[in-house]
């Protein structure tokens, strides 16, 4: 997949998208670049995968790899995407912690530093 349909997006200036993305979270370099603009414009990006276990890592360094996902400021979802979509709509209520929640950690629950976080 491009990053046509984020680029889509991009004029509607949304609040968050979720990406899911393979294995441990990797894309196309293309859909990459298409979020970093949205990250640009204050989008915030949480990263998911479409494997049915596991967890977004950032192990592939290549362009679009999991990696550089992180590296580019998406939040690593510790959820399935719809499971990612309510939390991060959850997170974005007056009086929330924050999307920092999205990338909470399984083993203790708490949110994970980001440095994404505007």
């Amino acid at each position: 997949m491009d990053g046509s349909l984020l680029r889509a997006l991009r004029a509607s200036r949304p609040a968050g998208v979720v990406v899911a993305a393979t294995g441990s979270g990797n894309t196309t370099a293309d859909l990459l670049a298409a979020a970093q603009e949205l990250m640009g414009d204050g989008t915030i990006i949480a990263q998911t995968t479409r494997c049915p276990h596991g967890t977004v890592a950032p192990i592939y360094a290549f362009p679009g790899g999991g990696a550089t996902w992180q590296r580019a400021g998406a939040l690593p979802a510790v959820f399935d995407g719809p499971k990612t979509r309510v939390a991060l709509a959850l997170a974005s209520l007056p009086g929330s912690i924050g999307p920092r929640w999205v990338a909470c950690s399984r083993a203790s629950g708490r949110p994970r530093e980001s440095h994404t976080l505007r």
